[in-house]
């Protein structure tokens, strides 16, 4: 049993934040529109396998010269995958279970320089050491392409833990530079033994989810939290308040959770299932979170993920808000299954119901007041992020009030007229075609206007990893323009 210290509130209960479900959705929609022709390519490039040994707990390096990678997936989900197959083929007999090790669905999200990925319940029966050595395997190889920096490893919904017992959480892996599995568990745990006490008396990176504003979802924020209380209780309150501090862009001011428990924090038994944690907060929390535009299907989202995520103890969450259990959401957002309700008949939330509220930042291109290209950065599903066709949805929208910078201006003809003019998308050899019915551009006699509006689009789709120039048709032939369209536009290191 846990006992964080009761504070209670006498402010004015608030019901209506579903009613505002409606508003929001409006309010910030984004246009989704069709693509005209569904991108299916593959490219090749080389790539470099981390190859775990769980006899000797090492990992060799494997470099795959021609690694066959689909446009519509991501490059290091491909790697995780075949790191998954390379593993199955060679697990010796007392290492059978691996066998069985495979993505569960979402297998793989990334939120900004984290990537999240989902394994099978497998991973739980390995020891200790082999779970730490197949982790840091997969973070080695995730991360060695470079846009990824760390990863949250799950497995069948539920955190890792570094001891037997399922205590000490895992958190975040990094790339250990030194190939040693061994070492970096045994650093771990030694911040774990220091303390005189119990061991949650230590330091530890975490994956903490914050609700955007924008896009209804959240978007993940790596941090390393101290952890300097021997309570399960204190380290639970950690989480809670490190989710009211950030300095990303577009997060609301998410208010002192800790200040509105008022019930002790503690874990009950379900059928089947034990260790669900129940948090109870004051009524007064839903006119707080209507008040700073947080919506409670988002804010059951952030503090779900952001606890199970961590603790290996916490296989579920049970939110109350003035005594009454979350039983059901209706989320709004961009993603994918909004506006559709979600109902825990478990009477308790998982990671997993919230997968899809992911979010991940994009880097977009538009015009300043200087008549130049600006780089500005926006939340938006994750899986959107591999589609050429959703990130020329987000240029055509224009700027918005929740991107990272501001003061630009639109280049394009708007949203609403892409079905219309945009014909076809082909993807070939690292060469990505897109043919127009007509011009694309605004200002079309203004050869800086002309420039801004090709390279924002030339630069935000070459972000992309497979896309390395882009070639602009109208009808099938180089339109006519100030610019020569005669051959495909490469990056351009002008415009940042």
């Amino acid at each position: 049993m846990m006992h964080p210290d009761r504070i209670f509130s006498s402010a004015k209960r608030v019901t209506v934040l579903f009613l505002l479900a409606a508003f929001f959705s409006a309010f910030f929609a984004v246009p989704v529109l069709a693509e005209p022709e569904q991108i299916s390519g593959v490219y090749t490039t080389e790539a470099i396998l981390y190859i775990p040994d769980f006899q000797s707990a090492e990992f060799h390096e494997k470099r795959i010269r021609d690694v066959e990678v689909s446009t519509r997936s991501s490059l290091e989900k491909t790697l995780v995958t075949l790191l998954l197959e390379e593993i199955a083929e060679n697990a010796k007999d007392s290492f059978s279970s691996l066998r069985d090790i495979d993505l569960l669905s979402p297998g793989f999200l990334q939120s900004r320089d984290t990537a999240l990925i989902h394994l099978t319940g497998e991973v739980l029966t390995l020891d200790p050491l082999s779970r730490f050595t197949l982790c840091q395997a997969i973070t080695n190889t995730v991360c060695g392409p470079g846009e990824i920096k760390s990863c949250l490893i799950l497995a069948d919904g539920h955190a890792l833990s570094l001891d037997e017992a399922g205590l000490i959480p895992a958190g975040i892996f990094t790339p250990n530079e030194y190939a040693d599995p061994l070492a970096a568990m045994s650093q771990l745990l030694l911040r774990h033994s220091e303390s005189e006490t119990a061991s949650l008396h230590y330091r530890g990176n975490t994956a903490l989810f914050y609700p955007t504003a924008a896009g209804h979802g959240i978007v993940c924020e790596t941090k390393s939290l101290s952890y300097s209380s021997d309570s399960q209780s204190d380290a639970i309150k950690t989480i809670l308040t490190a989710l009211s501090e950030t300095e990303l862009f577009d997060i609301p001011d998410v208010p002192p959770l800790v200040d509105f428990l008022v019930e002790p924090l503690h874990l009950e038994s379900y059928p089947e299932t034990d260790g669900i944690l129940v948090i109870s907060f004051d009524k007064s929390l839903t006119e707080v979170l209507s008040e700073r535009g947080i919506l409670r299907s988002v804010f059951m989202a952030s503090i779900t993920m952001s606890l199970q995520g961590y603790f290996p103890w916490i296989h579920g969450v049970r939110c109350e808000i003035g005594g009454e259990p979350i039983l059901a959401i209706v989320p709004v957002g961009l993603f994918d299954g909004a506006n559709e309700a979600i109902a825990f008949d478990r009477g308790y939330m998982l990671w997993q119901d919230f997968s899809h509220f992911i979010l991940t930042d994009i880097r977009l291109y538009f015009e300043n007041d200087e008549n130049t290209l600006s780089e500005t950065s926006r939340y938006i599903p994750s899986d959107w992020a591999n589609h050429p066709m959703r990130l020329i949805e987000q240029l055509f929208s224009g700027p918005s009030y929740y991107d990272s910078h501001d003061g630009l201006h639109n280049l394009y003809l708007g949203p609403e007229t892409l079905n219309e003019t945009l014909v076809s998308m082909k993807a070939e050899n690292h060469e990505l075609t897109l043919d127009f019915n007509l011009g694309f551009w605004l200002n079309h006699n203004n050869l800086r206007a002309e420039q801004n509006a090709v390279y924002a689009m030339v630069n935000t789709l070459t972000s992309l990893n497979w896309c390395w120039r882009v070639r602009l048709t109208v009808s099938g032939e180089p339109p006519i323009g100030m610019l020569s369209y005669d051959t495909p536009f490469m990056r351009s290191m002008d415009y940042r």
